[in-house]
């Protein structure tokens, strides 16, 4: 793990919901976590960030900060993909993870036994929840772009920039551009998801949760919260 150069994408405009997260429920997540421990943080952001918020999050952390002027709710969530693989921010890194503030990355343990595995190029959350019953392959799941981790040779410049149409949602267009991955069999996907086309992640054991209610129980405890469905 130690010879792994992992970097943390945060994607936010900044609400006060995502403050919140950030503050009662990063701190305990980055400190738990020796994967985010080890991760260096980009923070992909349309507004300026309070004085002291990046630091209280992210403890002992050298926060890169991006801005961007939000074109809209989907818009921008396709934004944050083009603006930093057309701008190479993830050259050099052997993996990319990349959250929303209210994405909580609950339990490491998935997640660095497939990033050690060199036959694994992308770690994903299917939004029908198909993937539930396939391990690789899986051609008819469908992104979830709460969460997903991909090599950085698998972001390169054009990945996002240069597919053959345009998506209208940020969804269909990770999809799209992990496609070749997913062909190839080299994704492998979160078990015991229940989003049901949501594409929230959830689902009893899932080691990555968007629930907004979790902000209540932050400061999080290990392998809190139990109930992720």
């Amino acid at each position: 793990m130690e010879d792994l150069r992992v970097a943390l994408f945060i994607t936010t405009h900044l609400s006060a919901e995502h403050e919140q997260f950030l503050v009662e429920c990063w701190p305990s997540v980055m400190s738990r976590s020796s994967l985010l421990q080890h991760a260096e943080v980009i923070f992909f952001t349309s507004r300026s960030p309070p004085e002291g918020l990046l630091q209280r999050a992210f403890p002992g952390k050298i926060v890169r900060v991006k801005h961007y002027i939000n074109p809209g709710y989907e818009e921008g969530a396709m934004l944050a993909m083009e603006m930093a693989t057309k701008g190479r921010w993830f050259d050099g890194y052997d993996w990319v993870i990349r959250v929303n503030p209210d994405v909580l990355i609950l339990d490491d343990d998935y997640l660095i036994k497939n990033m050690l595995d060199n036959n694994v190029a992308g770690i994903f959350a299917d939004c029908t929840d198909r993937a539930n019953t396939c391990d690789k392959k899986c051609e008819k799941s469908r992104i979830n772009t709460d969460f997903f981790a991909a090599r950085g040779s698998a972001v390169g410049p054009a990945w996002f920039t240069e597919l053959p149409k345009q998506f209208d949602n940020a969804e269909n267009q990770a999809t799209a551009a992990f496609q070749s991955i997913v062909q190839r069999g080299q994704d492998r996907w979160i078990k015991g998801t229940e989003q049901k086309n949501i594409c929230r992640v959830r689902g009893s054991g899932v080691p990555v949760l968007h629930d907004h209610s979790a902000v209540k129980m932050c400061p999080l405890a290990p392998r809190a919260p139990r109930d992720r469905g």
